[in-house]
């Protein structure tokens, strides 16, 4: 939320310039942040369910394709061939099941860490809107004569960082 904070700080300092409230403008990069990721998982999630069921509809095809060659050859009636390709769909089936499970659990496991996650937006407001107001109030533990040089020292190195993290994301 912090690194997130410090991209969306000129967009912030953007909206402020245009007569927005520092609150508003916040949930307003926020709710857009939102929406971004909203489309992604409603355009990816689908599209993921659907390309699970085209493997399920490849494999049938190849099966039939496999008994269509089996007729035409007239391999039905040796045992040792149904027996091969029995086994070979029964590997098949396991590799979809285990396939299955696998983008189960991997979603179980995005899910969780999406929760997980839910807390950076909220961190990310209080630091866009309010974030001058925590450093004022950080300032008050430090000893009265040293928080200008502090202050200063702290706005330069905020600056860097700024400038760092934002780089860092352009390359």
């Amino acid at each position: 939320s912090y690194i997130l904070a410090y991209v969306l700080r000129p967009a912030h300092q953007l909206l402020q310039r245009r007569k927005i409230n520092k609150k508003i403008s916040a949930l307003i990069l926020l709710l857009v942040i939102a929406g971004f990721f909203i489309l992604l998982i409603i355009y990816f999630i689908p599209n993921l369910f659907r390309e699970s069921l085209n493997i399920q509809e490849i494999i049938l095809e190849g099966q039939s394709i496999i008994n269509g060659i089996m007729r035409r050859i007239n391999l039905n009636n040796l045992n040792v061939i149904n027996f091969s390709t029995d086994s070979l769909y029964e590997r098949i089936n396991g590799i979809i099941l285990g396939f299955s499970q696998n983008i189960i659990n991997s979603l179980l496991t995005i899910g969780e860490k999406l929760l997980g996650l839910a807390i950076i937006p909220v961190v990310t407001y209080y630091l866009l809107s309010d974030g001058e107001l925590i450093s004022k109030k950080l300032l008050l533990f430090l000893p009265t004569k040293d928080r200008q040089i502090f202050r200063k020292v702290a706005a330069d190195i905020d600056r860097l960082r700024s400038r760092y993290i934002v780089r860092q994301l352009i390359i």
